[in-house]
């Protein structure tokens, strides 16, 4: 009798632990983001589709890392995506944080985030560390990159007067405040962890870029962050996305994005 009253008692745990833990993980996973079961294509990768404006901005780090591990995507705009504007997206609760980018996964799960969706990225690439205090690290750096983001703006939106001054606060603050010490960072390494590049060399190319073609002797006290740009822009699959993607022209006055061959012409005038 004893021995069968132990039992039922631990038969009656393992069901109460098994209902909370089953609770926890609902309660956990809010209808917008639950997990699903991903499925993939011959290629062992899911399908993918980014959403988002035709800036150069909070896309561009996952872009050039789907090229550089040559993963098939699309990138498309609200109205592609969902017979939406925007705005009109927004309203209707499509977007899971009424932001964009989002990353659709086969055709259904809808990712925000862009620190979620290079991550991700990542790790489908292979460019996450698998260790935990080069992945910390890897962490750090791409949370830095944050920290020097609001050059996007300034390099897709504002317009004279508000333009010059949003530039002038941005040099003289994070630029100011962290390009030395993204160039400490990366020191005399190749890349920011060492010899093979990471997410996050992927994440800090975008805001040095963006520095690079706003203010280009803003890089000249930091000639290993210009280096490091040289390289990132001579991977494989990287270096064809980024010869062929659109080119930024008319910062601060009609900014908006032209195709490369466009660009080079209104350079020459």
């Amino acid at each position: 009798p004893k021995l069968r009253l132990v039992y039922f008692a631990a038969v009656r745990w393992i069901f109460v632990a098994l209902l909370w833990a089953r609770a926890h993980a609902l309660a956990a996973s809010p209808s917008a983001l639950r997990a699903t079961s991903v499925t993939m294509d011959s290629s062992g990768m899911p399908k993918l589709r980014l959403v988002y404006f035709a800036v150069r901005a909070r896309a561009e780090a996952a872009q050039m890392m789907l090229h550089y591990a040559g993963i098939p995507y699309e990138y498309v705009n609200c109205n592609q995506a969902f017979g939406k504007s925007f705005k009109e997206a927004k309203e209707s609760g499509v977007l899971p944080l009424g932001t964009l980018p989002v990353l659709e996964i086969n055709s259904g799960t809808l990712l925000g985030q862009s620190g979620a969706i290079n991550r991700y990225i990542a790790k489908l690439a292979g460019l996450y560390p698998e260790n935990p205090l080069l992945a910390a690290q890897a962490d750090c750096i791409a949370d830095t990159a944050e920290d020097l983001s609001s050059i996007n703006p300034i390099t897709n939106v504002f317009r004279g007067d508000t333009w010059r001054q949003k530039s002038s606060d941005y040099f003289n603050g994070p630029w100011a405040k962290y390009g030395g010490k993204v160039s400490a960072m990366l020191g005399d390494k190749p890349y920011f962890l060492g010899d093979r590049p990471y997410f996050c060399d992927f994440v800090m190319y975008h805001p040095l870029d963006l520095v690079r073609v706003n203010k280009p002797e803003a890089l000249k006290p930091f000639p290993n962050l210009s280096g490091f740009l040289g390289r990132m822009e001579a991977l494989p699959g990287t270096s064809h996305y980024l010869k062929t993607r659109p080119v930024c022209v008319d910062m601060g006055t009609n900014p908006r994005l032209v195709s490369p061959e466009e660009g080079k012409a209104m350079a020459k005038k």
